[in-house]
């Protein structure tokens, strides 16, 4: 069974792919952590299933390299590299039990009977499917059978283990219990995990670090409270959670304070660390850490167009001139403000952000 701390070093340098006129990866670098769990996050088409089969080497870079634990395995075919995937949709062998079935690549490496049944009932357990081993596929949940499917690729103990959207396919109770599994196998076998998904809630739920790629590129890479909480562009702040962007002046308050005026409107925001040689930009302000209040004890001020009851929290959308802000507050505050009505918006200079591009 693969043991805490058998991750490897992964390092894509300059990684560029074409598929006749598309550009699907346009000099793609990263830098994967031994044991790291990092997510690809992006849209259908930004290129993040290519880089995935980049790695796999199910398909070769035009350009750019790929390096595991220092070695150059570009140009390694898929069973020359340490790296297993798993698949959208488990691929289970249907005339075979669930311990056949995770003990064929073992079989086929002619691994004595003895220790593939030691390390297949280890592995087992790691999936938490102990009891299953005489179980047919078509006796499986979806759930159990991706468990299977992560349990054959681990149990040949990859350095690396790729997954291209391995929960999509579940219902939304049965993809949550796998968000936390995959966290507790990533855990306790030590296996660098690298995830694609265009999921926002399963890449701040799961990662150590995520990628944000868009248009073949990778636009920011952070932990996910960096790229929620501290977006570097237009697209990340918009891609990434419910953020309000707005489009912003950046006027002569700026030689005296630290306010940005919204574009179209007489509104002004206070912004830290505003860079001094731009005269216009965006700023990105998350609903949450908004406030309605009384119009008379606000800067901004707005029409209230909606009320949403969304369980857990109240959603408003305000008219503020030409835009549209979103407030978020807790479910005791949905009767602070009705459609129609005339209210305030209060930032929190610490939560407002301020992106050039």
């Amino acid at each position: 069974m693969t043991q805490q701390g058998s991750g490897g070093r992964l390092v894509v340098t300059g990684v560029r792919k074409r598929f006749s006129q598309v550009v699907a990866l346009d000099g793609v670098s990263l830098d994967f952590r031994e044991g790291e769990f990092v997510t690809l996050l992006g849209p259908s088409g930004c290129g993040k299933t290519t880089l995935l089969r980049i790695v796999a080497g199910f398909d070769w870079p035009d350009h750019g390299t790929v390096v595991l634990d220092g070695q150059d395995i570009t140009r390694l075919p898929p069973y020359h590299r340490p790296v297993n995937t798993v698949f959208q949709k488990p691929v289970l062998l249907p005339h075979l039990d669930v311990f056949e079935n995770i003990a064929f690549g073992l079989r086929s490496r002619r691994m004595p009977e003895d220790s593939i049944r030691k390390t297949v009932t280890g592995m087992l357990e790691v999936v938490r499917l102990a009891g299953y081993e005489r179980r047919r596929s078509d006796e499986l949940s979806g759930g159990q059978a991706q468990r299977v499917n992560l349990a054959r690729a681990l149990v040949n103990q990859p350095r690396v283990l790729l997954l291209d959207e391995p929960l999509s396919a579940l219902d939304l109770q049965v993809r949550m219990e796998m968000q936390a599994e995959l966290k507790r196998i990533h855990r306790e076998t030590g296996v660098t995990f690298l995830y694609v998904t265009h999921d926002q809630q399963e890449a701040m739920a799961m990662s150590d670090r995520i990628a944000v790629m868009n248009e073949g590129m990778i636009r920011q890479s952070g932990t996910p409270m960096d790229v929620y909480h501290a977006p570097n562009c237009y697209f990340v702040a918009s891609f990434v959670g419910n953020a309000n962007v707005l489009p912003v002046i950046v006027d002569s308050d700026h030689e005296t304070g630290d306010c940005v005026r919204v574009a179209d409107t007489d509104v002004k925001v206070r912004v830290e660390d505003i860079p001094e040689d731009v005269r216009n930009g965006w700023i990105s302000m998350r609903p949450e850490t908004l406030r309605l209040t009384p119009p008379d004890e606000a800067g901004i001020v707005g029409r209230v167009t909606d009320r949403s009851f969304l369980g857990a929290h109240v959603m408003w959308r305000v008219d503020v001139g030409p835009h549209e802000i979103r407030v978020q507050g807790e479910v005791g505050e949905d009767g602070v403000a009705r459609s129609g009505d005339l209210v305030g918006i209060r930032p929190d200079p610490r939560w407002v952000r301020f992106l050039r591009d």
